[in-house]
């Protein structure tokens, strides 16, 4: 729920982000809170879950990985090491340590490798198409893939959905068509058509490197701050247990 859309919790969050929060305020939260301690993990993977830590983060995405039955493949990113004036061995070591990376503003907002599994969330990296609504944060979900090289093992294009019909509709419509097959269109018309982007991105502040992967990051678990104002119909929400850490409270529940 955002703050704007109801002044009573608007009012109880301003309370708990300067520690006067009232035993009345608790018993508001508690009311809209579900402890869920017994189901298990493939029971409600499709509820958004919010972290402290980038780490917690990605342990819960692995656990989503390993419970969520279906289709999945890892895509591997692309590097080329474009400093044309380094030996070809220096550029391979270049590329090769490129992939050590595990942050992604390190790498360009592309993930080194992207594991792939149909029906979960994914949040795109990049800005792909802002007027569209396909920039950096927007979430999705993945349908399915096509391949359309025999010769490879991974997809050539995902169809991901979005809540609102109308993200990706320019993409739907554009030469991206091309490569849905007719089937897919006429029965899934809200699907968007996803290929692999480039970005350019500098290893150690003088290398500089272009990658190539899907503009997707697995969502089932974020951190507080990246899902900071959305609005969501359900969450799980894992608060610090240090008390000494300020505010989180207050950031992962606006």
């Amino acid at each position: 729920m955002r703050q704007r859309d109801d002044q009573l919790f608007c009012d109880i969050l301003n309370r708990m982000r300067e520690g006067n929060h009232t035993q009345q305020d608790v018993k508001v939260i508690r009311q809209n809170c579900e402890l869920k301690q017994n189901e298990e993990l493939r029971d409600f993977f499709h509820i958004p879950h919010f972290y402290h830590t980038n780490s917690e983060r990605n342990i819960h995405n692995q656990k989503v990985l390993l419970a969520r039955e279906g289709q999945s493949v890892c895509v591997d990113a692309s590097d080329i090491c474009t400093q044309t004036n380094l030996p070809k061995k220096e550029r391979e070591r270049i590329e090769a340590s490129v992939r050590k990376l595990t942050k992604l503003h390190e790498t360009g907002n592309l993930e080194t490798e992207l594991h792939l599994k149909v029906g979960l969330p994914y949040d795109m990296t990049t800005n792909v198409d802002t007027e569209d609504g396909l920039c950096n944060g927007t979430s999705l979900i993945l349908r399915d893939w096509v391949n359309l090289d025999k010769n490879q093992n991974i997809p050539s294009v995902l169809f991901v959905e979005a809540e609102d019909v109308r993200i990706g509709r320019k993409a739907r419509s554009s030469n991206l068509r091309h490569y849905i097959p007719p089937t897919i269109r006429q029965q899934h018309p809200h699907w968007i058509p996803i290929i692999v982007v480039q970005s350019q991105y500098m290893y150690l502040l003088r290398h500089p490197i272009r990658r190539t992967q899907f503009p997707l990051t697995l969502a089932a678990g974020k951190t507080f701050h990246k899902s900071q104002g959305s609005s969501l119909r359900q969450a799980v929400m894992a608060f610090p247990e240090n008390r000494k850490i300020e505010h989180w409270h207050y950031v992962g529940l606006s």
